[in-house]
C-alpha cells in the first residue's frame, strides 16, 4: 500500500500490521485458530503513513479497525 493511501476503515475488520512483528505473528495465529476471515493492510513502520496516527496514537502495531 502506498503511504497516501488510506484503507477504507468501515464495518468489515481490518487489520494493520508489519511481517516482522512478533506480537503480529500472535494475533496472525489466533485469528487462524478461530478462522476469522480480515483484511490486511502492511504498514513500513520505518516510513509511517501521515493517516496512521489516527487508528494509532502511539505508532505501533497490530491495530484492529472496525
Amino acid at each position: 500500500i502506498m503511504a497516501s493511501d488510506v484503507p477504507e476503515i468501515n464495518s468489515e475488520p481490518l487489520l494493520l500490521d508489519c511481517w516482522y512483528c512478533p506480537f503480529v505473528h500472535r494475533v496472525n495465529l489466533a485469528l487462524s485458530a478461530k478462522s476469522v476471515d480480515i483484511r490486511r493492510t502492511e504498514i513500513d513502520l520505518g516510513n509511517k503513513p501521515t493517516w496512521f496516527s489516527q487508528v494509532s496514537p502511539f505508532g505501533k502495531v497490530p491495530v484492529i479497525t472496525y
